[in-house]
Order: C-alpha cells, then structure tokens, then sequence
C-alpha cells in the first residue's frame, strides 16, 4: 500500500492530503446538488470529483472546450432536464441554484447518495447521458482484487474509463501518475519508467503511434508488468511488435462501455481476443451480438431508452466472433457494411491493409456515392519516405493478390500526417 495518490514529475498528492482536502470541500459543498466540473488530468479535478461523489452530490465531468461552450450547456439542460451547476478550474464552489432537475438525479440528491454521469454518443448528433453509482464500482474492486501499484491516467477524465482510474485506484489505495498537457508517445514512456508504473491502460490506437515512434524499441520501463487496451479492435501485427520488443510484459485486452464500466477480462495466448471472467461478468450471445450481467451497470440514461434485457443483461450492440470461449469485437452493429451481397466490418479491412509495408495506420469507412450508391473509403497514411506513387502500386498488387474483391476499397486517400483523436480512438465518420 502506498501512501501516494497522485503524481507527476512537479507535483503529488498523498493519501492524508487527499483526506484533508476532501473533507473540507464536502463540508464546503454543502446540501447536495448537480454539478458540471471542468475536468482534466489533474489534482485539481480529482479531489473535486471525489469530495462530490462522498458528498451526496451528482457529477458531470467535461473537458473545459465543453464547459465554456454556451451551446453545448444549452444542449445538456435540455437534455437532462436538469440545471448543472458549473464549478470551473478558476471557481472556489459551483456557481448559482439548481431549480429544474430530472426525477432520478432529484430521488439521488434527496436520499444524499452521490452519483456520476457521463457521456457517450448518440443518433443524430444528440449524446446520451449514463448515469452511474459510484458504490457499484467500490463493490467490484473489492470482488476482483488489487492488480497494481502504480497506473498511468491516459483516459480523459471525464470517460467512463478515466472514472474508472480514479475510483480502482482510490478504493484500493493505489497510485496514479500523471502528465499535464498533451499526451504523446514519447512522454508516456519517459513517465512510464521515472514514475515506476506497473499496469499501463491505453487504446489500439495509441499503441501503434508508441510503435511508430520506436518507443518500444528503447528498454523497457523497470517495473511495467502489464499493459491493457481497449475500446477499439487491436492490430495484430501492433501486439506482435510489442511482444517481440517487450517480451516480459503481459498484454491484455480489456472489453467495456459507458454505460456498464470496464469489465474483468482474462490474459489469452493471443491478445487479439479477449476472455470475459464469467465469475464476475459474464457474457452471452444473442443473434450474433454480445450481452453482459456485468457487476457496474448503468443505474438509468437519462434520456434514451434502457438496453436492459427483462432478466437483466446489458445489450451492448457488439458483434462478436468466438475462438472457443475467447471473443473479438470487429465493430458495432451499426458498423456492418453490406457491399455486393457481402457483409463484413471496417476494421477487416483495415486489418489487411496494415500488412503493406510502408502504411502506418488506415482507417476504413463506408461512404454514399452518387452513381454506386455505397462505396469503401480508405484513408491511408504512410511513411513520409515512401511515395504516393510507390505506395498506390504496391496496394494495386497486394489488393489483387491478397484482398476479397468485395473488401477493395473503391476510394483511397493518402496522407503522412497520422490523424490525431483527444481520445486516441480511431475515427470512422467522415
């Protein structure tokens, strides 16, 4: 057990410290009520979130962008039915009285049990919000057991996955490093190494940018034992790198989503699949698509309908493939392009296409064409040192030797610049 919460290269927070500021602002806070907190990867925002949470209040984290921006406050009230009270990194307390609130966040408020929200994407433009009990999630680590020392915050604080980091760790007294500013490959791995993280959770897509830069080419960080990944299908060929390079380090691949938590998973011979540990959340498959009984489920969406089952298992909308009791999501539902008759998902595309050497990444998308209706989009980018030209021959040969003719791009763009997400997620909407 460790007696450091929070740390970075110029500042820490200890566990006492952490329980002095927090019991200040809890009593501070006062009677409980909604709350929009400008968050980030700080100490700032985690004692915030926390003293909120214990003090019977309901949260909402979002990214500062979000919180100076009128219409997207706009956008929440309607929503949400509910007045958020902001508190921005310059305030001391949130601002002003709530005097319109949806009926679950006023049942939480009056029976003090705090809560949090976030945010996960919707039809047509509009996000649904989630909303979560934090004391589910205290439930579960205990069940599942301490399995680090020290983390890295790598996901956005206001995800469900950057709560997540915050609250494990918390619940079991554990550490988190941390950077402030952006994150970038070369950053990560020197705080990696002078912050002695054990367990590193991160995304497909970041990994392959540690690639890129030869991060996993130097030596590998002393006490790094594991490194998970999730949100996005994984690269094959990125995990085979990083086995070769970083050999002693476990590679895990986690499954989960806004609105049931990170789910347990279990280390499979190959990382590309995943292994849902039936003892805590269990999965099952219906018409191809996979639904969980997971330990964190969402206690309601604000405003969207449930994807509860009537005996109680969280419709994820993922289709699966199955190696024997190993799964692999190649996309969601939604996803499924269905070109000349034939069904199949961006991310096998995608997975063909990085086997040319000279691509860096690629991502696949269906778009409308005027005269053929739906085409196959591939946004390719590649190492500066091979040539447009040189690069549309080798993909004309390896297409028409290695490729399903239904699975060929009929649009491709080439690029050097790699595409940059705040959330290192690949982006698959024009």
């Amino acid at each position: 057990m460790t007696d450091t919460f929070l740390v970075s290269d110029s500042e820490s927070l200890t566990y006492p410290e952490l329980d002095k500021k927090k019991n200040d602002l809890i009593q501070r806070l006062g009677k409980p009520k909604p709350v929009l907190l400008e968050a980030d990867r700080n100490i700032n925002t985690v004692v915030r979130f926390l003293s909120l949470i214990e003090g019977g209040h309901t949260v909402l984290m979002v990214p500062s962008w979000d919180f100076k921006d009128a219409e997207f406050r706009a956008q929440l009230k309607q929503l949400s039915q509910t007045d958020f009270l902001p508190w921005g990194m310059a305030s001391e307390l949130p601002e002003g009285e709530a005097k319109t609130f949806h009926s679950l966040i006023r049942k939480g408020l009056e029976n003090k049990s705090g809560r949090f929200l976030v945010r996960t994407s919707g039809s047509s433009g509009k996000f649904k919000l989630v909303l979560h009990d934090p004391e589910l999630f205290f439930r579960k680590y205990k069940l599942i057991g301490k399995h680090f020392e020290r983390t890295f915050f790598f996901s956005p604080a206001d995800s469900i996955a950057g709560v997540e980091t915050i609250l494990e760790a918390y619940s079991h007294r554990a550490s988190v490093a941390f950077v402030s500013g952006k994150i970038s490959p070369a950053l990560v791995a020197q705080t990696l190494k002078s912050q002695s993280v054990d367990y590193f959770q991160t995304t497909p897509t970041f990994l392959n940018l540690m690639m890129l830069s030869g991060v996993f080419r130097t030596e590998k960080p002393e006490k790094l034992l594991k490194i998970a990944f999730g949100s996005e299908p994984a690269q094959a060929s990125v995990l085979s790198h990083i086995k070769e390079k970083w050999s002693e380090v476990s590679l895990l691949q986690t499954y989960g989503m806004s609105e049931i938590g990170i789910q347990k998973t279990l280390f499979t011979d190959d990382p590309v699949y995943f292994h849902l540990d039936e003892k805590h959340n269990p999965g099952r498959i219906k018409n191809g698509l996979l639904e969980i009984s997971s330990l964190t489920p969402l206690v309601a969406y604000l405003n969207f309908d449930s994807q509860i089952t009537s005996d109680g298992w969280f419709m994820t909308h993922d289709e699966v493939r199955e190696k024997g009791k190993q799964l692999s999501v190649p996309g969601r539902e939604g996803e499924l392009l269905n070109i000349a008759g034939r069904k199949f998902f961006p991310s096998e595309v995608e997975e063909f296409l990085m086997k040319v050497s000279g691509i860096l990444d690629v991502i696949v998308r269906a778009e409308k064409d005027e005269f053929a209706g739906t085409i196959l989009h591939a946004e390719i980018f590649i190492d500066p040192e091979v040539s447009e030209t040189e690069m549309r021959k080798k993909l004309k040969d390896f297409l028409g030797a290695s490729v399903p003719p239904h699975m060929h791009p009929q649009k491709i763009t080439i690029g050097t610049e790699l595409p940059q997400n705040g959330r290192f997620k690949k982006m698959r909407k024009a």
